[in-house]
């Protein structure tokens, strides 16, 4: 914690007494889109992604933000661009509760016409990182798996966040203390409309896959380590598996209903008598839902599913060559599943 001292030495200056501040708070997030691209023009469609968050898509992150909160994102978006390592096409979320949020701020200073206080509203910063965690970081999966196709996967990455209030009177406010967070596949040139349709059109029946599926899909998006960007895939592959398991209420493996495909690949899956057709295993729950729950599933996918599962067991405790690992299928695999569930 700062003393007085080293905030007047920040450049705040005291109010005495404090100084009453209203606002609301806001949280801007730019994700580059990998894996694809967009006509050179520009359009940019926004949409509800949830009850809380907006999202925008398009090649102009300048453009996506003036509709989305009504100003630019920066003024010299190039340089910005250099700096973050970003290219077009961009997402862009803006989540914001629209709470009104009131404190007395003790320490205040103007800079380049914005307010800027000195850990002010911590509850609105709480409150604002709940809600992405809630709304918005659990449907960037969605996005990815609905940008996604067979021949080409998707990943999101995320650039740079702003995180901002605006007072009632409709000033920008920055708190010093609200915190900032921080190719799987060749480029291919695809519709914007189109691809914007088919997430707008999923949103009504998505079901977020839980918080830990999600947050796992979501950092390995971000993950740059070959090694820890599969480790991560797989842990949200295989607790995808086991919560959608669960759910179905089923204990042992239908003797009717086995499609021909499929007979030999379970036989083995059930070859220990003492056990019998009791399903445990994360394999064993994986074809179940294959055959009978995610039937666009296919026997191309198991063989894909086991040659993972067969990886993650080798990788314990063994060297391995990090370019072999099939973290690429495994995406594949989980937006299939969700584009199709």
């Amino acid at each position: 914690m700062l003393t007085d001292n080293g905030i007047k030495a920040m450049g705040y200056e005291e109010n005495n007494p404090p100084f009453l501040i209203k606002c609301k708070f806001y949280c801007l997030k730019v994700y580059c889109i990998r894996g694809v691209n967009f006509a050179s023009d520009d359009s940019v469609l926004i949409d509800q992604l949830s009850p809380y968050t907006t999202f925008g898509i398009g090649n102009n992150v300048n453009d996506i933000c003036m509709k989305l909160a009504n100003d630019i994102y920066c003024e010299d978006i190039e340089k910005w661009k250099v700096e973050k390592k970003a290219d077009a096409p961009f997402l862009v979320t803006l989540t914001s509760k629209a709470i009104d949020y009131s404190n007395s701020c003790k320490w205040l200073q103007m800079l380049e016409g914005q307010i800027h206080t000195y850990n002010c509203f911590s509850m609105a910063q709480a409150d604002l990182d709940v809600c992405i965690a809630d709304y918005e970081m659990p449907f960037i999966p969605l996005i990815a798996a609905m940008l996604t196709s067979t021949q080409n996967l998707v990943k999101l990455t995320h650039v740079d966040t702003c995180k901002y209030a605006v007072t009632a009177e409709g000033n920008c406010l920055i708190d010093s203390q609200v915190s900032s967070w921080g190719s799987l596949s060749t480029s291919t040139k695809i519709s914007l409309e189109k691809s914007f349709k088919s997430i707008v059109n999923k949103l009504p029946t998505y079901k977020s896959q839980g918080e830990s599926v999600s947050r796992l899909l979501y950092e390995v998006m971000q993950e740059p380590d070959k090694i820890k960007s599969f480790l991560l895939a797989w842990a949200a592959l295989e607790v995808f598996v086991t919560e959608t398991f669960k759910s179905q209420g089923i204990k042992e493996f239908p003797e009717k209903g086995l499609p021909d495909a499929y007979r030999e690949r379970v036989t083995k899956l059930f070859s220990d008598p003492k056990r019998g057709r009791e399903i445990t295993s994360v394999g064993q729950k994986y074809a179940y839902l294959s055959v009978f729950l995610w039937i666009f599933l296919n026997v191309d996918d198991y063989d894909e599913f086991m040659k993972a599962k067969k990886m993650r067991e080798f990788y314990h405790g063994k060297k391995i060559n990090s370019n072999a690992l099939p973290t690429k299928q495994i995406l594949l695999l989980v937006n299939k599943i969700i584009q199709n569930a």
